[in-house]
C-alpha cells in the first residue's frame, strides 16, 4: 500500500475552510484542474455514498464517492469509483485542524491517500497526487476559502 500526505497551513480560520471542503460535488469552485463537478447520486453531497463526478482540464471524468463524513471533527474521506490513474483500492481523507501553533485565524489542511499500485512501488503515482493534484489544490484552496459568499 503506497501513502502520501500534503499539509499546508492556511490563513483563514478553520471554519471558512471546512466550509469549502465539506462542499464535496463543489471541487470544482476551487479545484485548478477540475474544470466542472456535480454531484452524480445522491441528493445530499455530505452523506457517505454519495457520488460526484469529476470533468479535469484536461478532458478525462473520474467518479469519486464519499466514504465519511464528520463535520464536527472536519473530516471527509472519498474513494475513486471511475478513474484513469493506475492504481487500486485509491481512499484519501480532507483533514482541517487546528493550527500547531495555536493561531486561531489560521488552520492546517492535511490531504492524504493510501492506494495500491499497478505496478513499482507506487513513487510515481504518489508523486504524481502529491505535485499535481494536493498541492496545487490547497494552493487555490487557501486563495479561495474567504470566498465564502457564493456558497
Amino acid at each position: 500500500m503506497a501513502h502520501v500526505v500534503v499539509e499546508t497551513i492556511f490563513s483563514h480560520p478553520s471554519p471558512v475552510v471546512w466550509k469549502r471542503i465539506a462542499a464535496f460535488a463543489d471541487i470544482a469552485r476551487w479545484h485548478p484542474l477540475i474544470d466542472a463537478s456535480r454531484l452524480r447520486t445522491g441528493a445530499d453531497q455530505t452523506a457517505p455514498g454519495c457520488i460526484r463526478e469529476l470533468t479535469t482540464t484536461d478532458g478525462r471524468t473520474l467518479t469519486e464517492r464519499l466514504v465519511r463524513y464528520d463535520a464536527d471533527a472536519m473530516v471527509l474521506v472519498y474513494e475513486f469509483v471511475e478513474h484513469p490513474f493506475p492504481v487500486t483500492d485509491y481512499q484519501a481523507c480532507m483533514r482541517v485542524l487546528a493550527d500547531p501553533d495555536g493561531h486561531d485565524r489560521r488552520c492546517l489542511v492535511r490531504w492524504s491517500a493510501e492506494f495500491e499500485p499497478c505496478g513499482g512501488d507506487g513513487s510515481a503515482e504518489r508523486d504524481f497526487f502529491a505535485g499535481q493534484v494536493f498541492t496545487p489544490g490547497l494552493i487555490a484552496l487557501n486563495d479561495a476559502a474567504s470566498l465564502t459568499a457564493d456558497l
